[in-house]
């Protein structure tokens, strides 16, 4: 890695939760020599235009929420724009996607939270383990940004590494014959991601080890 390493992102979020854990991610990785930025903005695959001005990787983080068409639509628009970009040598596109939902992304992060392989019904059903995880009051609403501030100041660059580990460790557990295909991308029903490796991506080049 070079003296001085700059690297930026161009990222689209579906919500404040996505874009409050990037800045937190820049925060962890910035170093005197080493500055990792993610410019980003609220919206959907539909988006990654606006972002060809920067001439940055970019990255689509969203969520499948129990809408599988809308989530299957992403994919293939990241997709296609990644298929563009290897013709054009154009920078990369990534989908970074969490099944069943940002929640659970979180909570791979905390080495408290045990329950990581198993599969839920409700778009909710992570809510009451995240609490747990970073000692949050019982109603507290992990959508709000207090919240969510509260949570990232106890997750570190080794809990990054662990969440990206744990979610590395549900794909390999993944059967073959139960995977979706959608673009060019193999999914699996939840729990299954690819913000990981999205992530993973970043910390490499940055200089990170594994």
């Amino acid at each position: 890695m070079p003296k001085l390493y700059r690297a930026q992102y161009f990222c689209i979020c579906e919500g404040q939760q996505e874009e409050l854990y990037l800045d937190h991610l820049g925060a962890l990785l910035k170093t005197p020599q080493r500055t990792v930025k993610f410019k980003h903005i609220r919206g959907t695959a539909a988006d990654l235009k606006r972002g060809e001005p920067f001439g940055y990787d970019k990255a689509v983080l969203f969520d499948h929420d129990c809408k599988e068409a809308q989530f299957i639509r992403q994919l293939e628009v990241c997709d296609a724009a990644e298929k563009r970009r290897a013709k054009r040598q154009d920078p990369h596109t990534y989908h970074a996607y969490s099944n069943l939902n940002f929640d659970l992304w979180l909570a791979l992060h905390s080495p408290a939270f045990t329950a990581f392989h198993t599969p839920v019904c409700q778009n909710n059903d992570y809510v009451d383990a995240l609490r747990k995880c970073y000692r949050l009051g019982k109603t507290d609403d992990i959508k709000e940004e207090r919240v969510m501030r509260n949570i990232l100041k106890k997750i570190s660059l080794g809990d990054v590494k662990r969440a990206i580990r744990r979610a590395e460790e549900i794909r390999a557990r993944k059967l073959k014959s139960d995977k979706h295909h959608a673009g060019n991308t193999d999914w699996y029903e939840n729990p299954d991601f690819s913000i990981d490796r999205f992530l993973k991506n970043v910390l490499q080049d940055a200089g990170e080890t594994f």
